[in-house]
């Protein structure tokens, strides 16, 4: 910067855009430089920042050059402020989206990490607080056997409930409960199904799991599902644990990433040692 002017460069990264982008910008009258030297170079000002700043949320509430042109040289304040409260809206509401979506990515990342480092093997990890969408289980006419009963990525009866609530951008994956007591004594049959969402709201049917430590392991393909989830109840009373808690059975979305098996999630019980 020399006397308060940025050169075409220093003033395109200031304002995070090419040198091509301010040219046109110059060419359509929208920014033109403050100052042009014999030499021919072209320098812009402290000032024109906030010119830019405009022009860039002008044109996210969807204005064309054209109609920014417009706005720009009749200086009409009143229009401009009623566009500005449109665009703050709008980026108040992306910002919210990529909360979610950030939320999102961690939950998704934390079961895929859970997933690997529980693979085939049983593990005692540390837990952090979870939030679930309940409802009572419903099994299919196909069977008692609890795998060949559920179907976490189609639970008809949460969908409904979940899309009514304005729940479904926050849903992260889905699941079914095993009751403490029936966990404990091998009765192997899930008493709720869950959707687990990324916030905790104020709602009936909310469950939280709990933070802590469990035992936990991961499983793919329905057969392995069942066994896997005997040896978990049997390696934990086997080994003296306390059950605390209910048995979750978590499906991992887009298990395909993680498994040639389509039915891949994580088996977790609250334990104390």
């Amino acid at each position: 910067m020399e006397n308060g002017l940025y050169s075409s460069g220093e003033f395109a990264k200031l304002c995070g855009v090419s040198k091509d982008t301010l040219s046109i910008y110059g060419k359509k009258g929208l920014l033109k430089p403050a100052v042009t030297k014999e030499n021919g170079y072209q320098y812009y000002s402290n000032e024109q920042y906030m010119t830019f700043s405009l022009i860039k949320l002008l044109k996210y509430s969807g204005l064309s050059i054209s109609e920014i042109h417009e706005i720009l040289s009749t200086r009409d304040g009143e229009r401009i402020l009623r566009i500005l409260e449109k665009s703050r809206l709008q980026l108040a509401q992306k910002q919210a989206e990529i909360y979610e979506m950030q939320l999102a990515a961690e939950k998704l990342i934390s079961s895929a990490e859970k997933f690997h480092t529980a693979k085939n093997e049983i593990k005692i990890m540390d837990f952090s607080e979870e939030y679930l969408i309940t409802s009572d289980f419903e099994a299919s006419d196909e069977g008692e056997k609890v795998f060949g009963n559920i179907d976490c990525r189609n639970i008809s009866s949460l969908d409904e409930y979940i899309e009514k609530r304005g729940y479904q951008k926050n849903v992260s994956s889905a699941g079914v409960i095993i009751s403490k007591d029936n966990f404990e004594f091998g009765v192997l049959f899930p008493s709720k199904s869950y959707k687990k969402i990324n916030y905790k709201p104020v709602d009936s049917s909310l469950v939280i799991k709990p933070a802590g430590k469990y035992a936990c392991i991961s499983f793919s393909g329905v057969k392995s599902a069942e066994e896997t989830l005997c040896r978990l109840r049997n390696k934990i009373i086997g080994k003296g644990y306390s059950i605390k808690g209910p048995c979750y059975i978590e499906l991992i979305p887009f298990s395909f990433l993680l498994s040639d098996e389509n039915y891949t999630g994580i088996i977790s019980a609250r334990i104390e040692e």
